[in-house]
């Protein structure tokens, strides 16, 4: 999924993490592969987030899953390999952070 300004601003205070920026080289060829995401990449390989179904026990609504959709193929090729999407296990509130933050 393709993330807007305020989740993508989320995901860095929660997850001190960067998105690819859409002028990557790469970005061209990951859209085709994997489709129209915000990337991030980190030492295990390509993370997506996606909304966690609702029915998925475990998880209350609204909240987001860090998916793994690729891992890095041999060392110091810098290529990345695409695996079948795995959730890491990590999940964070993207949506209603800004309108908690102008609350308070």
């Amino acid at each position: 999924m393709k993330l807007n300004d305020t989740q993508v601003a989320a995901v860095e205070r929660q997850a001190q993490a960067k998105p690819l920026t859409d002028d990557n080289p790469a970005m061209g060829q990951l859209i085709e592969i994997f489709g129209d995401h915000t990337f991030y990449a980190d030492s295990t390989g390509l993370l997506v987030f996606e909304l966690v179904p609702e029915h998925v026990q475990g998880y209350e609504p609204g909240l987001y899953a860090i998916v793994q959709v690729a891992e890095w193929g041999e060392e110091g090729t810098g290529s990345l390999v695409p695996i079948e999407p795995k959730m890491l296990g990590g999940v964070l509130r993207l949506d209603d952070e800004a309108k908690d933050d102008d609350e308070s």
